[in-house]
């Protein structure tokens, strides 16, 4: 057997001793928050002894005063101008602060919402989600009922409408005949009465005249049978055009009936399909909400690849800021990775380490494949080579574990070592090629004893243990995650566990041709990218039964439109049938009346004949003619009752038909009344399913923001962080405007403050120029008064030394009030109180120049020991004797405290530890030896953080 030579490498650990911190008792430099603030110069002059020396200073005292006036002009309009760039940056720091606020709390939501998301929640919230949706589809039943009910309603309306169209049109026909039965009883009676008169008037003469006037009837009778026949023709005309009408509009009805029982039969049809399409719409959400509840089972890493990268470079390049560094991102990645074991993990009980069965080993070493393989990734930033498990690899690793168990070899022993022989025996017996071990611990221990020890805990354990090898490996050099990210990427790796429960990884690079081991991999259980997969199949079939059940919502509502639109189409066409029908009763009923007008006519022709025939007799027979007349009124008096009979039928037709609309119209009113409250409650059924969608819609987000917290909460921690970094930089920048414009303001009053001086500097040169002139006066009359004078009276030398004592007076007093408001502004250090303290030291400076002038001819002894004394510095002349120019020049401590600085400039040591910063990194001692001596990759152990 040709076997190949094992690879011999190891890993050297560096550790970090220990970070360097500037001590408490470094130097430190004072600095100011404000701009240098500086004012226009006001020259100072030797006092003048001439009058052309003070005119010379009063010119320039008072161009001293017109540049004075243009620098506090200035300097107000460059303070208004900073005034707006701080007023500007304090809304922008507002508006800042609002957003941070804002981020600040859809972080706390969003970790509340972290918090809750725990598979029961999730759960709860699923349900809750479904039952919203079932509310949902209850609703829109609701909504379909109640559309029904309008359409019924709508068409009971159309009908009790058509039902008073008719019972009107009956009550017209009813008050016609009555109208005409009316007329028939008048006619009658006339008759009676007519007949009457003839029977009174039947003698010749009268017989004669009544002939004559009955062949005039005669004559008009046959001119109305002839206008009655042409109306009797026009109305069958019309009759004949309305019933081919009813004939039309029946054939339309009969098409809209047709039309809308088929358009009823497309919204049953299109119910069902969108039935069908919405429960796989449902089906298809629960689907996606399962795999995401599974995804919330997935471990994740959250990790930021580049620190990550840095970190591990500055700990092998021993960057000065490591320690720090290495802490803030150990930190984070714990704060932020944290994994929740499934439900059904949790419920499945473990009595030991030795008793896990096959598919639960596989279970775990795929758990742990997935947490390892996704880290690799993010290292490498490539998913070609990831880390596999074959049945040899359990084996090997559980073996190798077991003698652990046999060694009593724990590794929270102080003196805990790797079995490295047993690692080189197996390296050697399987030709493992490059070996290498990664030892962790973890605390199952306590939970089997606590006998609550679960396959949840395993997975949980085993999140930890990897996330602490990959990310929190500083104090091994990073070499748990070299393992695997670096030496080996994409090798094998096999998973064993000792009876103290702490995890022993086994990896290597392949297994030779002739290993004689079974290389068959290790059954698969869903990793985190099996239910990426299945999640995103799940909302993709979830997109397309969603735009299944949108378009056949869609054609539901198309076909309830449809629906609805054949009803009003077949009401329409039902009620235009009803009325033609109803026109054509009338027009018929208008035939019969001139048929009966006809009659009348040809009845009355026919009566007027024999009338005639009768008089013709009565010439001839009086008497019998008079007998004859005597039957006619009879006769006449019996059609009189007949007709008076058919009128009281007609009034009686009249009140029922009265009756009839009455009732008709209440109908009207009691359907209109049905139709008004089902539109009502389809209106309410609407807002309903308005209500329970967006009840749908916000248990859809409380379970959107259960499953996807991880995702949100670090998107809000992301938002917050941006918020806070641009709310720093807004405060910065307010800070920043608020100094400068306090130095602006600082220069304005310094400005105005120099405008004043130079406005008593030149009325002060004025003065002067003017005592001048007027000394040079008094001196012209000096010696003429002193020889017209005799002793008795002052001389000018007393008066002006009395003078100079009190103004000596007010100078001490002037000169303690400078002392006191100086001390009083070094105490507070407040901008106000040394401009303050700088006016006073002005006062007492001018004094001095006061004095001076004052005593010009005489001694300055007095004057010049005057003093300014600051704090328990050393006592410093403020007059120069000879120049007479104010030259105030206080030392400060800035230059003690930048030498006691410079002392630290050159030292090596730090203050606070002693130690030289060149000592601060060193090797574990024997590692080299170690690597020589056994020969095995990366031999690593990690004790789990508490």
């Amino acid at each position: 057997m040709n076997k190949r030579t094992a690879g011999i490498t190891m890993l050297a650990t560096i550790s970090t001793m220990g970070a360097t911190v500037l001590g408490a008792n470094a130097a430190t430099v004072e600095t100011t928050t404000m701009g240098k603030v500086s004012a226009p110069v006001v020259a100072t002059f030797k006092t003048p002894t001439t009058v052309a020396d003070a005119q010379a200073q009063t010119n320039q005292a008072k161009q001293d005063q017109k540049t004075a006036s243009s620098a506090a002009y200035d300097a107000k309009a460059k303070q208004s101008s900073t005034q707006k760039v701080q007023n500007s940056a304090a809304s922008a720091k507002s508006e800042a602060a609002a957003k941070a606020n804002a981020a600040s709390a859809a972080a706390s939501q969003a970790q509340v919402n972290k918090d809750q998301a725990t598979p029961e929640n999730i759960q709860v919230a699923t349900s809750a989600a479904s039952a919203a949706a079932n509310e949902v589809s209850s609703a829109q039943s609701s909504v379909e009922q109640g559309q029904a009910a309008v359409s019924a309603n709508s068409s009971s309306v159309s009908q009790a409408q058509t039902e008073v169209n008719n019972a009107a049109n009956k009550l017209d026909v009813a008050n016609q005949v009555e109208s005409a039965a009316q007329v028939q009883v008048s006619q009658a009676n006339q008759q009676v009465k007519d007949e009457t008169d003839k029977l009174n008037n039947l003698t010749p003469e009268k017989i004669n005249e009544e002939k004559d006037n009955t062949n005039k009837s005669i004559s008009d009778d046959k001119t109305t049978i002839n206008t009655t026949n042409n109306h009797l023709n026009n109305a069958k005309v019309e009759v004949a055009n309305v019933t081919k009408d009813v004939s039309q509009k029946q054939d339309t009805a009969n098409k809209t009936t047709n039309d809308l029982t088929n358009a009823k039969t497309n919204v049953s049809n299109a119910t069902n399909a969108n039935e069908k399409a919405q429960a796989a719409k449902q089906k298809a959400q629960q689907s996606v909400t399962t795999w995401q509840v599974k995804k919330g089972s997935q471990p994740t890493i959250n990790v930021d690849v580049d620190a990550w990268h840095k970190v591990v470079a500055d700990q092998s390049t021993g960057a000065q800021d490591y320690q720090a560094e290495y802490n803030a991102f150990v930190n984070k990645v714990l704060t932020d990775n944290k994994y929740t074991p499934s439900v059904d993990d949790t419920k499945t009980l473990i009595s030991g380490f030795s008793t896990l069965t096959q598919d639960q080993r596989d279970n775990l070493m795929n758990f742990a494949l997935d947490v390892i393989n996704q880290a690799l990734k993010l290292w490498t930033g490539s998913a070609t080579n990831k880390f596999k498990s074959t049945r040899a690899d359990m084996m090997i690793s559980q073996n190798i574990a077991d003698d652990y168990s046999a060694a009593n070899n724990n590794i929270w022993n102080a003196n805990s070592q790797h079995l490295v022989d047993k690692i080189n025996e197996a390296h050697a017996k399987y030709d493992l090629g490059m070996t290498g071990e990664n030892w962790g611990s973890t605390e199952l221990l306590n939970y089997l004893n606590n006998g609550t020890l679960n396959l949840g805990n395993f997975k949980q354990a085993l999140y930890q243990d990897i996330i602490a090898m990959m990310f929190a490996d500083g104090d091994s050099d990073f070499g748990h995650m070299k393992n695997w990210c670096v030496q080996m990427p994409g090798r094998y790796v096999g998973l064993g566990f000792d009876k103290y429960g702490n995890t022993h990884f086994i990896i290597h690079d392949s297994f030779s041709a002739d290993s004689g081991v079974d290389t068959t991999a290790i059954k698969h259980f869903e990793q985190s990218s099996d239910v990426e997969a299945g999640l995103a199949a799940a909302n993709q079939d979830l997109s397309t039964k969603t735009a299944a059940a949108t378009k056949t919502q869609d054609d539901l509502d198309a076909a309830q439109k449809a629906s609805a639109t054949a009803e009003n189409a077949n009401n329409s066409a039902q009620a235009n049938l009803t009325n033609a029908q109803a026109k054509l009763a009338v027009k018929t009923d208008q035939v019969n009346t001139i048929n009966k007008q006809l009659y009348t006519a040809k009845t009355q022709l026919a009566r007027d004949q024999i009338k005639l025939e009768g008089l013709n007799q009565q010439l001839t027979n009086l008497a019998q003619a008079r007998a004859k007349q005597t039957a006619i009124v009879e006769a006449a008096q019996t059609s009189a009752n007949q007709a008076m009979t058919v009128l009281n039928d007609a009034k009686k037709a009249t009140t029922v038909a009265k009756s009839a609309l009455k009732t008709a119209q209440q109908h009207l009113t009691a359907t209109k009344n049905d139709l008004m409250a089902a539109t009502q409650a389809l209106q309410a059924a609407h807002q309903d399913v308005v209500n329970k969608q967006q009840a749908l819609t916000k248990a859809q987000g409380k379970l959107n923001d259960l499953v996807n917290a991880d995702a949100k909460l670090a998107q809000a921690k992301a938002d917050l962080q941006q918020a806070k970094a641009v709310l720093a930089d807004k405060t910065a920048a307010y800070e920043k405007a608020v100094a400068d414009n306090n130095a602006a303001k600082a220069q304005v009053t310094l400005a105005n403050n120099t405008k004043k001086q130079a406005d008593q500097a030149y009325t002060h040169a004025a003065n002067v120029l003017a005592a001048l002139k007027a000394k040079q006066n008094a001196d012209k009359h000096k010696q003429s008064a002193q020889n017209n004078h005799n002793g008795t009276q002052t001389t000018p030398e007393v008066t002006q030394t009395k003078y100079l004592r009190e103004l000596q007076h007010e100078t001490q007093i002037l000169h303690q009030k400078a002392e006191a408001a100086r001390a009083y502004a070094q105490k507070n250090g407040r901008l106000e109180d040394k401009i303050a303290a700088q006016k006073a030291t002005d006062r007492y400076y001018t004094a001095l120049a006061n004095l001076k002038i004052i005593n010009a001819n005489g001694t300055t002894k007095e004057a010049n020991q005057l003093t300014l004394t600051t704090g328990s510095q050393t006592n410093v002349t403020m007059l120069d004797p000879t120049t007479s120019v104010i030259m105030p020049e206080p030392i400060h401590d800035k230059q003690k405290r930048q030498a006691a600085k410079l002392q630290y400039a050159g030292q090596k040591q730090l203050p606070q530890t002693g130690d030289n910063q060149n000592n601060r990194v060193g090797l574990f001692a024997g590692l080299v030896s170690l690597m020589t001596a056994f020969g095995c990759l990366g031999l690593k152990k990690r004790k789990q953080m508490r």
